[in-house]
């Protein structure tokens, strides 16, 4: 039987404390991290965070978002169907960014299927933003903020707003980053 090639243990890839301190470096603090809870938040140091509906919830300021894996049932039309859990949370923040209902974000994208999934929303992709490759796979955080087995495939960070500069200067140290 063939392993399958994207597979994690869990949906849940806490941020490390490394990258959160770029992110708080770009942004000078995080209003809202709508996929996280108490623990992750420990790290994240967010004012506000959602650990349950964070998809329906307003949202608003500075967001952090590095949200669940796997996959995510929504309503599709009027049926409910799958849908890869990343790229929806990817398309509800460009949506609300595009809408002037936040100042900027940052999305952590554990995973660049998220550069396949994407194009199947109307909204901007994330190439189209400045954003970072790391040379290094993140080293994300278990849920006892512990690091887990490094994921076997590429990261990315990705930036939404105008402080680029800021973007870039941060994120620099941990790999290429394109405007």
């Amino acid at each position: 039987m063939r392993a399958v090639q994207h597979s994690s243990e869990t949906v849940e890839h806490y941020s490390p404390p490394d990258y959160m301190a770029l992110v708080h470096r770009t942004m000078g603090g995080i209003d809202l991290d709508p996929a996280s809870c108490e623990k992750a938040n420990t790290i994240v140091k967010a004012s506000r965070y959602y650990s349950e509906n964070g998809l329906e919830q307003p949202w608003n300021g500075r967001v952090y978002l590095n949200p669940p894996g796997g996959s995510l049932e929504v309503k599709i039309g009027n049926a409910r169907g799958k849908v890869n859990s990343q790229a929806h949370w990817w398309a509800t923040l460009v949506d609300r960014f595009t809408k002037g209902m936040l100042e900027e974000a940052i999305f952590m994208c554990f995973n660049l299927e998220l550069l396949r999934y994407a194009q199947r929303y109307a909204v901007m992709h994330p190439l189209d933003f400045p954003h970072c490759v790391p040379k290094d796979r993140i080293p994300f955080l278990n849920s006892e903020l512990q690091v887990q087995k490094s994921p076997g495939h590429p990261n990315m960070v990705v930036y939404l707003g105008c402080n680029v500069d800021a973007f870039v200067s941060a994120f620099v140290e941990k790999g290429r980053v394109f405007r």
